[in-house]
């Protein structure tokens, strides 16, 4: 029989230690830490900023189509001209030059107005788009960090039981040695072990993968978390399921994104009735030349010109009404998009409400498991070492000790997520929603 195991107090302590922490991380990450690091490093917030960059150099590029245009120009040549030789012309050899300024202003472009208003549209909804893409890495981002910190707590809860079991093997050992327990129990408590060993080791690969998930985010590795409370308390800011949806149509940046979405495609619709309008331009040019035609040397002179222009397409092939088709469809096809957007949010907000309800309950379930196995666990023992219970009634105990503490701590976890998707569907601020979740997670 087995007297003792090279898996001893000493090395799951130093298993803790390294799933815990890593060399790169001195310090302890906190949430609001992690999003700080995610803010700057996730692609899909790059990508968004990029992106309301770019709506808002194509509405200056609209823009700068309805303001005055000026433009210089200016040619210098050399001309070398040669009759023919019977030409009563004489050949000329000189240096010409034409150069002035033109400027043109729009007075009625209709089109190009409504494609301004429409860009301007589209810069809103980048913004909004960029917003819920802001919500998107705190649902990630909260998620993966709570996952590490729920991978972390079953290494410790695991570790707390192969200690407690190690400490019951040792016993059973000695009771076997004086014929005080028969070798099944001994066999079993040793079958246990063996498998919380594989518990820890399971659970230390997995805080390993968490770890990685959570790194893939904040662009760097992850090492040890900041100390998370217990009991973690959090309270709904609504009474009801439809309290929260009536705030969730008004607040939530994903209905703003759609409702912009919708008005530009309706100003294209706009922008192609009015491609039917005339065009009228008035440009002014100067120009001083000493060049005629065909490069001819003439009397230097000055040529001031005022000239509105004007243009108005008869004939397309039937591009005109393909254009208006086609802005139709698409004003129609952001007009559903809208309304499943509203659905989807009522939705959302209603699921959101309920399930921190039902979180909650779970919690308090939960707590109140701890208790019990707790308790339950200590009473084994106890009658273990005054011989009125089985060793493997002491296993079990442990076990369910184990699995009620996994299982609060999952409840827990989860009505941290409960809340944030609660808060987020109904147009809390990102920013000062993770400050509060890491306030409430580490007491701070």
């Amino acid at each position: 029989m087995r007297q003792g195991h090279p898996f001893d107090r000493s090395r799951l302590l130093a298993v803790l230690i390294w799933v815990c922490s890593a060399a790169s991380h001195a310090d302890a990450l906190s949430l609001s830490g992690a999003y700080d690091l995610a803010q700057s490093h996730a692609p899909q917030i790059n990508l968004a900023r990029l992106e309301v960059e770019q709506a808002n150099a194509q509405r200056k590029i609209a823009r700068g189509a309805l303001l005055p245009n000026a433009n210089l120009f200016g040619q210098f040549s050399k001309n070398e001209i040669e009759y023919q030789t019977n030409s009563p012309y004489t050949d000329q050899d000189f240096r010409g030059e034409r150069y002035g300024v033109q400027v043109s202003q729009t007075l009625i472009d209709v089109a190009a107005g409504l494609e301004a208003s429409r860009l301007s549209t589209l810069l809103r909804k980048s913004k909004k788009d960029l917003e819920v893409a802001q919500n998107q890495l705190v649902i990630d981002l909260v998620t993966n960090f709570l996952n590490v910190g729920l991978a972390d707590r079953e290494v410790e809860q695991y570790g707390d039981e192969l200690v407690a079991l190690e400490a019951a093997f040792a016993e059973a050992t000695a009771l076997y040695d004086v014929n005080l327990v028969p070798v099944t129990q001994l066999l079993e408590t040793e079958a246990r072990l063996d498998a919380v060993r594989a518990d820890v080791i399971m659970a230390s690969g997995n805080a390993q993968v968490a770890r990685e998930k959570l790194s893939e985010l904040i662009g760097q590795p992850v090492g040890t978390l900041g100390v998370m409370l217990e009991t973690i308390p959090l309270m709904s800011s609504y009474a009801t399921a439809e309290e929260a949806a009536m705030v969730a149509m008004e607040r939530n940046p994903v209905i703003s994104a759609a409702e912009a979405e919708l008005t530009a495609a309706r100003q294209a619709v706009d922008r192609e009735k009015a491609r039917w309008f005339p065009q009228i331009d008035l440009t002014f040019s100067y120009q001083h030349s000493d060049v005629g035609f065909d490069n001819l040397q003439t009397p230097a002179r000055d040529t001031s010109t005022l000239a509105v222009g004007f243009s108005y397409p008869l004939f397309e092939g039937g591009a005109k009404f393909a254009r208006l088709e086609s802005a139709r469809i698409d004003s129609y096809a952001a007009e559903t998009r809208l309304e499943s957007e509203r659905r989807t949010t009522e939705t959302r907000a209603r699921t959101a409400w309920l399930n921190f309800q039902t979180t909650s309950k779970r919690l308090a379930a939960a707590r109140r498991g701890v208790v019990s196995a707790s308790t339950n666990a200590d009473a084994a023992q106890s009658a273990l070492q005054s011989g009125t219970a089985r060793v493997s009634d002491v296993l079990l105990a442990l076990s369910r000790k184990t699995r009620a503490g996994r299982d609060y701590t999952y409840a827990t976890f989860q009505n941290v997520i409960a809340l944030m998707e609660l808060e987020l569907s109904t147009g809390v601020d990102p920013d000062f929603l993770v400050r509060k979740l890491s306030s409430a997670l580490h007491d701070r």
